[in-house]
């Protein structure tokens, strides 16, 4: 699949309520935010894209693509949504000293609790921590994402068939 055809709009569509967009939907209905550079232009998207290109592997999801309908391009969008996200998400965090609030820290288990004072902590698996790889992933949420839906195809043969049974 052409990379190139995935759109800002479809970016927009999946990510409504995670972000401000600079040109919204008017049915959106999220508050400005009080930081400005947490506001998202297109061109940040497009950017997350071009990053993300080079990051993708096609090859993971063809199996799926193959198979026949359209679910196995549908994961194929998804997991390249997800990657983009990560991508621009770390491309603004680099260009303002914060703001955006994916930690990438959610998702994985709970190492410590405080009551006073109110704080989490959390641990990032060994496997991702130490796969330097696979460890600029768990920066964000959406690279957490993107790791789950490939981590199964990395670590094993995935082949979907489309065939029958005969009696």
């Amino acid at each position: 699949m052409d990379l190139s055809t995935i759109t800002v709009d479809q970016f927009k569509a999946k990510f409504y309520r995670d972000f401000y967009f600079a040109n919204q939907n008017p049915t959106q209905q999220l508050p400005v935010p009080d930081d400005v550079s947490e506001i998202i232009q297109d061109l940040d998207i497009t950017n997350g894209f071009a990053d993300a290109i080079p990051l993708f592997n096609q090859g993971l999801f063809l199996g799926a693509c193959k198979s026949g309908g359209n679910s196995g391009n549908a994961n194929l969008i998804l997991g390249f949504l997800y990657l983009s996200a990560h991508c621009m998400v770390l491309n603004i965090r680099a260009a303002t000293a914060g703001g955006l609030n994916s930690s990438g820290t959610g998702g994985f288990p709970v190492s410590a609790r405080s009551v006073g004072s109110v704080s989490e902590s959390y641990t990032v698996p060994e496997a991702y921590a130490d796969d330097p790889i696979l460890a600029q992933y768990a920066q964000t949420s959406y690279g957490q994402k993107y790791l789950a839906m490939v981590l199964p195809l990395i670590r094993g043969n995935v082949h979907a068939l489309w065939g029958g049974a005969l009696p």
